[in-house]
């Protein structure tokens, strides 16, 4: 009996192999032809963790996990493809305010990563319009790999929304990479730079550094000076 039952096994495993395979193709093919760098589908990191990848592409959704309490109401900014807020901020928050302001990546994540505890918002972060019709605050603020893509103008605006928005024990967490990019308006290349950059405007908690073969990332939660 054990010997079938492993073979059934092994033959859905090999499904699950050919059709992530398949999956990861089509974005590949679907990125030659439509180059997007606003948003990534992160069920193709899911996916190839069968094909004997690392799990490194999830970190940041543990680390931020980590610092939501049950029941909390949860905002994640520039939320992409919505991958995060489902797959893990929704496991432990009532609520989620998912906001990008790509179309592109709004449509992806109401297709794809649809939940009844998220609500999935096109809107840019950079509008009073935005802010002011949001809840009054956030026990959680999270935002992954955006922000060293705005200008210091706009992240003075961008963390005084946060503060204001910020509960008195709210924290505001997040993930970027290490090093340049054509995308991004500033870089970071060590938890001390980030700290520095970090502590005149919150009490940091902790920054970390994760380390990986192909890349580095920068991990931060933060929260208000006494509110």
């Amino acid at each position: 009996m054990i010997k079938f039952l492993i073979l059934i096994k092994k033959i859905i495993k090999w499904s699950f192999l050919v059709c992530g395979r398949a999956y990861v193709g089509i974005n590949n093919i679907e990125w030659k032809l439509n180059p997007r760098t606003e948003f990534f589908d992160h069920n193709v990191d899911l996916l190839q963790v069968w094909n004997g990848r690392g799990l490194e592409a999830f970190e940041r959704g543990v680390f931020n996990s980590f610092f939501i309490k049950k029941d909390s109401l949860v905002m994640e900014l520039c939320c992409g493809d919505g991958f995060f807020s489902k797959q893990f901020y929704s496991q432990k928050a009532k609520k989620i305010v998912a906001v990008d302001y790509n179309i592109e990546s709004h449509f992806f994540s109401t297709q794809m990563n649809a939940s009844n505890k998220i609500q999935f918002m096109n809107e840019s972060v950079l509008s009073d319009v935005f802010w002011n019709n949001l809840p009054s605050s956030f026990d959680n603020i999270i935002c992954d790999a955006a922000i060293d893509r705005f200008t210091e103008e706009q992240s003075e605006y961008l963390f005084n929304k946060i503060s204001q928005k910020l509960s008195k024990d709210g924290v505001f967490s997040g993930y970027l990479t290490v090093g340049n990019s054509h995308l991004t308006e500033r870089s970071f290349s060590t938890s001390t730079e980030l700290r520095s950059y970090f502590e005149k405007k919150f009490k940091v908690i902790t920054i970390l550094q994760s380390n990986h073969r192909d890349r580095s990332g920068l991990f931060f939660a933060l929260q208000n000076f006494d509110k």
